[in-house]
């Protein structure tokens, strides 16, 4: 018999040993793929949405910051993030001084944190648990002067944020000209029709 004597016998150990280890592969690619692919908050994005779980706790918070504002939500952080570093978190743009998952500038950072955490920044990158929540901090403070613009309110933030980072300054209205602007908001609207619930 084909399984008998001792080549049958070391034969079928290997095979075996294979079959272990197959499995085992399949179990770890299996729950990472699940650890990656989690189910977003279905209050704020679609289930299949591809914002990263690790990070919607913190933009749910900067989303949920000013629950005054209708504009100024989840589902717009996660756009804005989407469209400006692809959730890139160690993000490093030495041409701009731009960092992190949001590409703030230091001097840009400093104005949107609490007032008990100006004086010593972080260094670049910067963390997420110190960006998102800065972010959050932008648009609400931004919410009314974002409502003019043509491509609506949301967008109207977006791109005020995107602007005042790149000049160095809170810049908001038509007379805002950034010459990523067009493919920069295109992402953003993108990103928030993929997510949006």
């Amino acid at each position: 018999m084909s399984g008998s004597g001792p080549v049958g016998v070391e034969r079928n150990r290997v095979l075996a040993a294979g079959a272990v280890a197959l499995v085992a592969f399949v179990v770890v690619a299996t729950v990472v793929a699940d650890r990656d692919a989690a189910p977003s908050d279905p209050r704020y994005f679609r289930a299949d949405a591809a914002v990263p779980a690790e990070f919607q706790p913190l933009i749910v918070e900067a989303g949920t910051a000013c629950p005054e504002s209708e504009h100024v939500t989840p589902l717009l952080v996660a756009a804005i993030l989407k469209a400006t570093s692809d959730f890139d978190a160690d993000l490093d743009d030495p041409a701009t001084h731009e960092n992190g998952i949001a590409r703030w500038t230091q001097s840009m950072l400093r104005e949107y944190l609490p007032a008990g955490e100006r004086t010593e920044l972080p260094a670049p990158p910067f963390p997420p648990e110190v960006s998102i929540p800065a972010l959050g901090e932008f648009l609400c403070r931004h919410t009314s002067e974002a409502a003019g613009h043509p491509r609506g309110p949301e967008l109207g933030l977006a791109f005020g944020f995107r602007t005042s980072v790149v000049r160095g300054e809170e810049t908001f209205g038509t007379e805002a000209v950034w010459t990523g602007d067009s493919a920069y908001l295109s992402r953003v609207e993108q990103a928030l029709a993929d997510y949006r619930p």
